[in-house]
């Protein structure tokens, strides 16, 4: 634990909470308001324990949470005039989707937290626009207990599985000693020419200090070089076991992960570890390292003299308490600087991916004037943190030309009275600097572990994610599977605050079976797609595959027998070949060409210059929609499924095209479960599931 850790406040303080979903703005204000009163909690221990979903939460679902946290709520309709009566920390309603806690109110307008933006004061003008006049008072009940239930993010949690770590940090560690060590006769080497070699007269004695220090400096050039080399390979092997480890976990985790995040911010977090990775790299063997040398280096300086020893610890103990006061603020515009980063980087992205809108609606300005406002946002808390930064390094300078000139004197006024040699004065002079520069860099390199813990806080929320949870009991072959799929007792919804998408959802698709589901949009047609493959797991009810339960086979092993096209489906960067085959290192071509002879586009790839090697990509291809669903439509043929899930997966073919496919897929004799809106594919199914009527149905029973 550093010292800062012991040192605490009575005062309260609201901290500043940023979300990382998008609609967990209200979970996140009452977080900071909890925390104000002393339930110490954190997102990541509030995300699990009420997850706001993809709708987010109300206000009576805000007051329901405070109230399992103690807090009484009372929900007040104010104008503008009254907020300064509010109990503060309170949350606003703003801009009608949005919450943001309030701060402070003063003469000149508001303070608020806002979960999207970080700490921001607001004039009267700014806060009429947004504010809609609903406000959400939270005090402790006679029920409130100050606890801690923050969860913690150990940093052994990241990298305790990276094979060598600790025998290539002990290595570097040993050369580091030794390199320091052989600096440290640096100083000496002065003394002995000053105080021994000059007052002797002896130039043969100046020759033997020459070449024997000349020894000791190549020999510390060599263990630099060494260190050096071995920082590079550790730092380089880190990153790649690390990052690899991350990814694989990230690609474990559950798709509504991804569905309420935007793509800049996961991309953010997965980056946020460089930043860590230099610090475990560099800045751990260095801090152990300086540490060692700053308590050598000061040994000897009381050795020389208490006095001058005693003026440069009451300086290390001024800049250790500065850079305390600044560090906290530099966290929090680091990670309102990040996630910003992370809200421009999406913008980007979004903007490139939507190209052909943008220019078809001729909206290039709107999207270039949103990203400008964006990327500002960015540069602002960037210059707020190096501001924290240039405060931090000028009283650093000014602390130590201060501690120089006040050495000087004293040494000065030692000399002559005869107390203090010259020799060891300079001597003492340059154990001053190693202790000055090896215990600035121990403090720098004590406030960057506590800056890299908000670089670990942003990587929590991939690493400390649940992943898919897929315990394979019961091992199945292929040609084990008949393919007949039931849904039984099926109850879902989104999130405990919203309503029930499904209860007591129960149907059966036969084996060889072609059946339509069919609905109004937004009945949750697609979502009942993605339950029954396993991307979404339901509330209660169980899925049953051949008779056995989906949960007993693994949903891994379950899809890999089944294929799905859905809406959004996307090609990746790469060829036709390599995208139907999902980059098999060694591809069936003969299952490929069947594929698309079945998808009805053998032909027109047949006629393409590059045929099978065509390269196309989430962007940019030479593929018409048609085309490239019936790209989606082979890639799905090409595994051979037993059960076959489409999403509107012929929305975008002709009649022709979509009979041909119908008919290929009628040969194959494959469990189909399609939902779709158009005639031709209704007509085509054996069995029709009107959603509307079944779930009117299981609601009436």
């Amino acid at each position: 634990m550093l010292i800062a850790d012991y040192i605490q406040f009575r005062s309260q303080q609201l901290p500043v909470y940023l979300q990382s979903e998008v609609a967990e703005c209200g979970i996140t204000c009452i977080a900071m308001v909890a925390c104000y009163h002393g339930f110490k909690t954190n997102m990541l221990a509030m995300r699990q324990k009420y997850p706001a979903g993809l709708h987010g939460v109300t206000v009576k679902q805000i007051v329901n949470i405070a109230d399992e946290l103690g807090l009484s709520a009372r929900v007040l309709k104010l104008d503008l005039g009254q907020l300064a009566k509010v109990k503060k920390p309170a949350i606003l309603h703003w801009n009608f989707n949005h919450f943001v806690t309030l701060a402070k109110v003063n003469s000149k307008g508001i303070t608020i937290h806002d979960p999207a933006k970080g700490r921001l004061n607001l004039d009267w003008n700014q806060v009429s626009e947004s504010f809609t006049g609903i406000v959400i008072e939270l005090v402790p009940s006679s029920d409130f207990a100050r606890k801690d239930e923050r969860i913690r993010i150990p940093l052994r949690h990241f990298i305790g599985k990276v094979d060598g770590l600790w025998a290539s940090l002990g290595k570097i560690l040993v050369i580091a000693l030794l390199l320091q060590g052989l600096l440290l006769l640096s100083p000496y080497y002065i003394r002995v020419v000053i105080d021994k070699g000059i007052n002797s007269g002896q130039t043969s004695m100046l020759w033997s200090v020459f070449i024997g220090f000349s020894l000791v400096l190549m020999l510390s050039v060599l263990a630099q070089i060494i260190r050096s080399a071995a920082i590079m390979y550790l730092d380089k092997n880190l990153s790649f076991q690390v990052k690899a480890n991350i990814q694989r976990h990230l690609l474990h985790l559950p798709l509504s992960f991804f569905e309420s995040r935007h793509v800049g911010d996961i991309k953010s977090r997965f980056e946020a570890f460089n930043e860590v990775q230099r610090m475990i790299s560099r800045g751990f063997i260095t801090a152990i390292v300086d540490g060692l040398l700053s308590i050598t280096t000061l040994t000897i300086m009381f050795y020389y003299n208490k006095t001058l020893a005693l003026v440069s610890v009451c300086f290390l103990v001024a800049l250790y308490l500065i850079r305390f006061f600044l560090t906290n603020k530099e966290n929090e515009h680091l990670e309102q600087q990040l996630s910003k980063h992370a809200k421009e980087n999406s913008h980007f992205i979004e903007t490139i991916r939507a190209i052909m809108p943008i220019k078809s609606f001729a909206k290039e300005n709107n999207r270039l004037s949103s990203w400008m406002n964006l990327y500002a946002d960015t540069l602002n808390s960037s210059i707020q943190r190096e501001k924290v930064t240039i405060a931090s390094d000028v009283t650093q300078n000014a602390l130590g030309r201060i501690e120089y000139l006040i050495i000087v004197m004293i040494s000065a006024s030692f000399i002559i009275e005869g107390a203090l040699s010259l020799g060891m004065f300079l001597a003492y002079l340059a154990y001053r600097q190693q202790f000055a520069d090896s215990a600035q860099s121990l403090v720098d390199n004590i406030f960057r572990f506590r800056i890299a813990g908000t670089y670990l806080r942003r990587m929590s929320d991939i690493v400390m994610q649940v992943p898919e949870q897929d315990q394979v009991r019961v091992a199945l072959k292929s040609e084990q599977i008949i393919g007949a799929l039931e849904v039984r007792n099926l109850h879902f919804r989104y999130s405990d605050s919203t309503p029930w998408l499904y209860q007591a959802l129960s149907f059966r698709v036969e084996a060889g079976e072609s059946v339509a589901i069919i609905g109004r949009s937004g009945l949750g047609k697609s979502t009942l797609l993605k339950i029954m493959t396993g991307l979404i797991p339901p509330q209660q009810g169980d899925l049953l595959l051949d008779g056995m339960p989906v949960k007993s086979l693994g949903f891994r092993q379950f899809r890999q027998c089944c294929a799905t096209v859905m809406q959004n489906d996307q090609l990746l960067n790469g060829s036709l070949l390599e995208n139907i085959t999902f980059f098999e290192p060694s591809p069936h071509l003969e299952l490929v060409k069947e594929a698309l002879k079945g998808a009805a586009i053998w032909d027109e790839i047949q006629a393409m210059p590059m045929g099978l090697h065509t390269q196309v990509g989430d962007l940019g291809s030479a593929l018409s929609g048609g085309q490239k669903q019936r790209i989606l439509l082979a890639r799905a043929f090409y595994t051979q499924p037993k059960i076959l899930f489409l999403d509107e997966a012929t929305s975008h073919l002709d009649s022709v095209s979509e009979q041909r496919v119908n008919q290929y897929l009628k040969q194959k004799n494959m469990t189909r479960i399609s939902v779709a809106h158009r005639k031709e594919t209704i007509a085509a199914a054996d069995r029709v599931i009107d959603l509307t009527e079944l779930i009117a149905t299981m609601a009436r029973a």
